[in-house]
């Protein structure tokens, strides 16, 4: 009986993570409409000009994006006081997801562009955030003493991510560039 619980509970928590992920994305998608393009294309370039530029893109930026953003969330996820920051930053990275691919879309960008490289491994780094900041939340919520080394538990997350930085860096290389 357990057993069928804790499915259960995981079955739960990823709809849980799915639902954020959907209000987010649409919430980007959603004010994309409330200002001019003028003014998205600058907040874009300040956050991340790949989108606008791709032929620019370079590996390094890329790699930094990528572990740069994850690692302020593991951060702020580490300390129980930050962890809701953590979150917001989340959110926040879905929200421009959803808004720099309304962009891609209206700009008329070649599909190739947007349908193998900016769309899945945008998609799959909020995946991995918001389970990063699920299980980093778990993760704070146990007793020191029950577990010394909790925090050495998120480094498979970090691999995970990093194979798929490596995926997006060979996708940009040989197909985008």
């Amino acid at each position: 009986m357990y057993q069928n619980g804790g499915v259960q509970m995981r079955k739960a928590v990823l709809y849980e993570q799915l639902v954020i992920l959907i209000i987010c994305f649409m919430a980007g998608v959603g004010s994309y409409y409330l200002f001019t393009p003028a003014e998205i294309t600058d907040f874009v370039r300040i956050i991340d000009d790949r989108v606008l530029e791709p032929k620019n893109a370079t590996e390094q930026q890329t790699v930094l994006l990528a572990f740069g953003s994850l690692f302020v969330v593991f951060l702020l996820g580490t300390n129980p006081f930050f962890i809701m920051i953590a979150k917001v930053l989340v959110a926040v990275r879905i929200c421009f997801f959803g808004l720099s691919s309304v962009l891609l879309l209206q700009s008329n960008e070649d599909v190739l562009f947007y349908s193998a490289w900016w769309f899945p491994f945008q998609f799959i780094y909020c995946m991995i955030s918001l389970i990063f900041i699920y299980r980093l939340q778990q993760l704070a919520n146990m007793k020191q003493k029950q577990n010394k080394h909790r925090l050495t538990k998120m480094i498979p997350y970090f691999v995970i991510y990093g194979i798929f930085v490596v995926g997006e860096l060979f996708v940009l290389r040989y197909f985008i560039l």
